[in-house]
């Protein structure tokens, strides 16, 4: 009985291993990987793709930092009245241009009257101080005044004169002619004025709001004089200098791309942080699509040099291997491409240094754009 049970065994090993052997044989080579693809006009089109040549880019030793697009203290001002009163009108509107001292609101109160009226006084006392004066010194050269009479007028003018020169200054800050005033013009509202030239942001009150001398009414920014601040930690600080070159994107939108020049390097440090903040020039072009306060990612270029460099986007990894794809041909509505093997280097803002591994011709061009689409049609071909 055992020895027919071995037998058994033995025939149905044989038969799978036979088995085994057969599926292998018949089992078809494997294809080798499409080298090449080719594409129509129209799926170029569809898809984004973009072409070009290699960028010369400067990349190197770089330091990475976050920060914010910034203005000084003197280029961002908070819109407030001299005086208290109810905001009659407001004729600007967020986002308008506005100029140094142009009028952006008025605001009514009656207290204003009765500066006016002491001006006026005033103005009517020193007219007639100085006509007294006058009196007195045409006595004293005929001999026939009092040197006490003429002292106490000079004095009396001297006074008259102060007091309406201090008014005068009161009724100009006011926004309020002092000429109109002594001609019996008065008025009951004042102007607000910008203190600076900018732009108009945020308007905080509506007509008819009670305001005083700590109500922000609005504010303006002089974004011309916008740069940005980053924020360098302590490891890093030894490796800034002024005037080295920092590119920069906004962390919100990565398609805008701005570079700059730091001019000042903070010494005080944030003992929360470590860091310091360092001052980085943006271009003017730029500025006024910018507004204070966006993130910012900035890459500083401490020791770089000029690479022949790629999008970032243009490069695709396979097998542990780097890749760009090589324009080879292009006519009658076909494009045909093929993938060549780069070593990558430095890279910063969305570009990486690359250096093809077989020599091409300076003029090639490449897929800058739509790369993981090419690299997709591949894969699948080489699973057909």
């Amino acid at each position: 009985m055992k020895t027919t049970i071995v037998t058994i065994m033995a025939v149905a090993l044989m038969t799978a291993c036979g088995g085994n052997k057969n599926e292998q044989e018949n089992k078809p080579e494997e294809e080798a990987p499409t080298t090449e693809v080719t594409l129509t006009e129209k799926q170029m089109s569809a898809v984004g793709i973009a072409l070009g040549q290699m960028d010369t880019r400067r990349l190197g030793h770089t330091i990475r930092a976050n920060g914010r697009l910034s203005l000084d203290p003197q280029n961002r001002a908070e819109v407030s009245p001299l005086m208290g009163g109810v905001v009659r009108s407001i004729t600007v509107n967020e986002g308008n241009r506005v100029g140094r001292g142009q009028t952006v609101a008025y605001v009514k109160n009656i207290d204003i009257i009765e500066i006016q009226k002491n001006y006026l006084t005033a103005y009517t006392e020193t007219e007639a101080a100085l006509v007294e004066l006058q009196r007195q010194k045409l006595l004293s050269s005929q001999g026939a005044g009092v040197k006490k009479t003429l002292q106490q007028a000079r004095t009396a003018y001297s006074l008259a004169r102060a007091q309406m020169a201090g008014l005068s200054r009161q009724l100009q800050q006011l926004g309020i002619s002092p000429r109109g005033v002594s001609h019996g013009r008065f008025v009951t509202r004042m102007p607000v004025k910008s203190p600076i030239s900018g732009v108009v942001g945020k308007i905080k009150v509506n007509t008819g709001s009670y305001v005083d001398m700590q109500t922000s009414l609005m504010t303006v920014t002089d974004n011309r004089r916008m740069h940005c601040d980053l924020n360098i930690f302590e490891r890093d600080i030894p490796s800034l200098r002024i005037g080295q070159n920092v590119d920069m994107r906004l962390t919100g939108n990565h398609n805008v791309r701005l570079s700059g020049r730091i001019y000042e390097i903070n010494s005080a440090m944030d003992e929360a942080t470590k860091s310091i903040v360092v001052h980085v020039s943006l271009p003017s072009a730029a500025r006024e699509r910018l507004m204070p306060d966006m993130f910012v990612t900035g890459i500083i270029s401490t020791g770089d040099a000029e690479v022949k460099a790629m999008p970032d986007e243009a490069i695709v990894s396979k097998n542990g291997r780097k890749y760009i794809y090589l324009l080879v041909s292009r006519g009658k509505g076909n494009v045909v491409f093929r993938p060549v093997e780069v070593a990558t280097g430095t890279n910063g803002l969305g570009y990486t240094a690359v250096t093809p591994v077989e020599t091409l011709p300076p003029d090639s061009v490449f897929v800058k754009k739509g790369a993981f689409y090419i690299s997709s049609i591949m894969d699948g071909e080489s699973e057909e």
